[in-house]
């Protein structure tokens, strides 16, 4: 059975307020599209970031190939404006090593003490190598810019790759998967 429920939120923003009320469906996945700048990313990154913090539910950040994967893409997805706001709200940092984003806080003397992985980059390209292979503590997939714009081809049988990963990250989950797909408003 499929639901659907649409609500018109006068698009002064996205914000978590919206987003409670989206969760409130209870739906397995989740389309955010709206006009740019309007905070559709940095209320998923702050969500993903809270789950991790309150919850210990790990976010994997789906891009759609390895290009979208290199650092210099991947090391400043998450914004200033989010990085304050989640320093300020509980004084965690965040860095990025090796395709994981890690919470960290520092000493007085600016070493790390504290450091935990919440959140991983899977390349949908490469999305079949990950195989129930460790996913069981990930209950959050963020796909940002699902619908290219810029010229960006999709993949071939994304929708596809998408829907075997989804399965694949939901096989061993005993706490509930949701699937967030945001992208700009686009034209044909």
């Amino acid at each position: 059975m499929i639901k659907t429920k649409l609500k018109d939120f006068n698009y002064s923003g996205f914000s978590e307020e919206k987003l409670k009320y989206m969760l409130d469906f209870d739906f397995d996945i989740n389309f955010i599209v709206g006009g740019r700048s309007n905070y559709k990313t940095s209320t998923c990154q702050e969500y993903a970031i809270k789950q991790y913090i309150k919850f210990h539910k790990k976010t994997i950040r789906l891009v759609r190939n390895l290009d979208n994967s290199r650092k210099e893409y991947t090391e400043l997805f998450f914004t200033p404006y989010v990085k304050d706001k989640i320093y300020k709200e509980y004084g965690y940092d965040i860095i990025y090593e090796s395709k994981n984003y890690y919470l960290v806080r520092y000493d007085e003397n600016d070493e790390i003490i504290f450091k935990e992985d919440f959140c991983r980059i899977v390349p949908l390209s490469k999305a079949q190598s990950y195989k129930s292979n460790g996913l069981e503590h990930y209950t959050t997939i963020f796909f940002d810019e699902f619908a290219p714009e810029d010229g960006t081809p999709y993949l071939k049988k994304e929708i596809d790759k998408l829907t075997n990963f989804i399965s694949t990250v939901n096989r061993n989950n005993e706490k509930g998967l949701k699937v967030f797909l945001v992208g700009n408003m686009i034209s044909a």
